[in-house]
């Protein structure tokens, strides 16, 4: 006789599951400026060994999102 599995309670939650995407960047209007300033500030903090791993992670994401706002148009001057 086989002995079933209970089922998880909860699932782990993936590395990029809290990154911003660009579909919630353009639905929440963020401009390529701004993300690439709070990226630098990112990038300081973690230089300075504030949780480096997470900021340095978030700081290239933020990046590669203002770069593909930018290609799409966002955030250019009419």
């Amino acid at each position: 006789m086989t002995r079933r599995q209970p089922p998880a309670t909860t699932t782990p939650v993936a590395a990029n599951d809290n990154l911003l995407t660009i579909d919630r960047a353009i639905a929440d209007g963020l401009c390529p400026t701004s993300l690439r300033q709070i990226a630098d500030a990112n990038l300081k903090a973690a230089r300075k060994g504030e949780n480096s791993a997470r900021l340095l992670r978030q700081a290239d994401n933020l990046h590669k999102i203002a770069d593909k706002l930018e290609l799409l148009g966002y955030g250019r001057v009419a």
